[in-house]
């Protein structure tokens, strides 16, 4: 189910939104398992700023594009998988590798 398109988003704005989501939601789950209550060290190790790691860490995904995601993600060593589906409310970004 994509939350956006109950919202009254676009399909392709859905799976955009979706997908961002998605990717920000496993690279903060590196953070919690790698940098647990080091947010300077998890900055140092994605080459962002604290207050970015800050950002995902409390959802707050508007300032990243997925195309910094991915960048960020692949500084991780994340392998990102997405899927638009048929439909955005398929949309997802996945890991094949618990990151917690």
């Amino acid at each position: 189910q994509n939350v956006f398109l109950e919202g009254g988003f676009a399909d392709e704005d859905s799976t955009v939104l979706a997908l961002e989501t998605d990717a920000a939601i496993a690279i903060a789950r590196w953070i919690i398992a790698h940098h647990p209550n080091n947010q300077a060290a998890a900055a140092k190790a994605l080459k962002i700023g604290q207050n970015e790691v800050s950002a995902l860490l409390n959802g707050n995904i508007t300032r990243f594009s997925l195309a910094r995601l991915i960048k960020i993600a692949r500084r991780a060593d994340l392998r990102l998988y997405f899927d638009m589906g048929n439909t955005a409310s398929e949309a997802a970004a996945t890991t094949l590798v618990s990151t917690i």
